[in-house]
């Protein structure tokens, strides 16, 4: 099939390869490339970095893509480290029997979960070393044939050196997006949790506009504003101290100059694309949602007074996920609202302050919504990270009762993670201590996955035997906690970064 349209092939790889600036945009014309002359249904690249498989962008048929970026596996925890030591592609035309085969495979799962039959993989080699894979599936069994890998082979290293450049690309600019937010954060005194929390509410909304005719986005504009949403704030560098961390309500000229942090932003950005000429499109949609996350849907907010669509969609999905999650913090000048109250305040403002389509999107997302808020909510004490492992745990618990596994669950790190990795200090005598209880915790995890694979399947005897087993770990873990607490001085996280 594709020995026929090798030619053509070959000229599309090698096209992408010269005009593609990031692994997005190789990404996306590959798929769109092998679409057209290979008729596959889903195109991704997943990287290796130390001893993990971390998955990069992906682009699929499916309504919604359940393995993407945030999924991150050991290498040797399932079948890719054969591909690797075989050098070789791999094809597997049944993924429901290589299902029956490898029932702890959770990337099968998850590329069953989007309706994938058969999957073809390509391992990439730079200078004879492994740093990734290029993996196409389709609906169908048995698609692939060996004359597909033959052909591939013949384009090996194009796609291997597109993928180094590309890589090194995204990287470069991920790292100063990652920089950009973090010196806007340390100058707000705003917590790292925040920008997560509102990025991640941006991904879910516009998760859910990619198969919708009426916005004509794809899945790199959903990681493009995965990385750029926290950018939103970026103009606050210029701010004043003495208005911008002012414990107190604003009065109207203090107000008037946080309002110049949109324009200052915007200019941030815009400088930095005017000496990234040869990027085009970079940033295009950080400097929107910089510029107008403040405007309203009725065309009451700043700086332009934009009015319903003349408000760039990006901003308009940044201003829902950025006013939710300032309603469910903790702030100088007032108390945190509810989940459930701030959820209820958004959708009141639905037509005045946000685009109401939008607002539907947002409120069918609310369990997605409702994890991202459980995982991500600040936790400063060890007390605080113990109840968020209790939450996730009845989470666990409830998935593996009901055959249903809870939407991100999976995926969204548990709050004890976050806790556990923000500890700088930990008093020297207690290291051996707290390093047993991180490995414990990450045993839970990879644990539950398992179990959760198991449920995906059916296997709830499974699932429940290693439910159980999990379990004593977790107790294992919650009393060793318990007792380090008593023995050290940390009551609040801030004492031990």
């Amino acid at each position: 099939m594709i020995i026929e349209n090798l030619s053509s092939n070959y000229k599309f790889i090698l096209d992408s390869m010269i005009k593609a600036k990031t692994l997005r945009d190789f990404t996306r014309d590959l798929y769109k490339g092998f679409k057209v002359n290979m008729g596959i249904n889903r195109l991704a690249f997943a990287r290796i970095k130390d001893s993990d498989i971390i998955a990069e962008v992906a682009f699929s048929d499916s309504n919604e893509i359940f393995l993407d970026s945030k999924f991150r596996q050991n290498i040797y925890e399932g079948s890719l480290i054969d591909v690797i030591k075989n050098g070789k592609p791999r094809i597997i035309n049944d993924l429901e029997e290589y299902m029956k085969v490898h029932p702890y495979s959770i990337s099968a799962a998850l590329i069953l979960k989007e309706r994938m039959m058969s999957s073809l993989t390509f391992p990439i080699f730079i200078n004879d070393e492994a740093v990734g894979f290029l993996f196409l599936n389709s609906f169908k069994k048995n698609f692939f044939k060996f004359e597909d890998v033959e052909a591939l082979l013949t384009v090996q290293k194009v796609i291997e050196l597109a993928y180094q450049k590309t890589s090194i690309v995204q990287d470069l600019i991920d790292g100063m997006l990652i920089g950009i937010a973090k010196t806007v954060e340390l100058k707000d005194n705003e917590t790292g949790n925040h920008l997560i929390r509102m990025a991640s509410y941006s991904k879910e909304i516009a998760k859910t506009l990619v198969n919708d005719s009426q916005y004509k986005i794809d899945q790199v504009y959903v990681e493009n504003i995965l990385d750029q949403a926290p950018l939103h704030d970026i103009g606050k560098a210029g701010i004043p101290d003495r208005i911008l961390l002012k414990p107190g309500k604003l009065d109207l000229d203090e107000f008037e100059i946080m309002k110049t942090h949109t324009t200052l932003g915007y200019g941030i950005i815009k400088n930095i694309i005017d000496v990234s000429k040869n990027f085009e499109g970079f940033l295009d949609i950080g400097s929107e949602i910089a510029l107008y996350h403040h405007e309203k849907w009725d065309g009451s907010g700043y700086p332009q007074g934009l009015k319903g669509d003349q408000i760039p969609l990006s901003a308009r999905i940044v201003a829902i996920a950025d006013v939710f999650d300032a309603l469910t913090s903790k702030r100088p000048y007032k108390e945190a609202f509810g989940f459930d109250e701030s959820f209820k305040m958004i959708i009141d403002d639905a037509g005045s302050h946000f685009d109401p389509a939008l607002v539907e999107k947002f409120a069918n997302i609310k369990q997605k919504i409702r994890m991202i808020y459980d995982q991500y909510r600040e936790v400063s004490t060890i007390e605080g990270a113990t109840n968020a492992h209790l939450i996730w745990m009845k989470k666990f618990d409830i998935s593996v009762s009901t055959g249903k596994v809870e939407p991100n669950l999976n995926e969204i790190p548990c709050g004890f993670s976050i806790f556990y990795k923000s500890i700088k200090n930990m008093p020297k005598e207690f290291e051996d201590e707290w390093k047993y209880i991180g490995d414990l915790h990450e045993t839970i995890h990879k644990m539950a996955n398992k179990a959760f694979t198991a449920i995906q399947n059916d296997k709830m005897n499974l699932a429940l035997q290693i439910y159980e087993e999990t379990k004593k770990k977790s107790d294992e873990m919650l009393r060793l906690v318990s007792e380090l607490s008593q023995k050290s001085a940390f009551k609040k996280e801030n004492s031990l970064r």
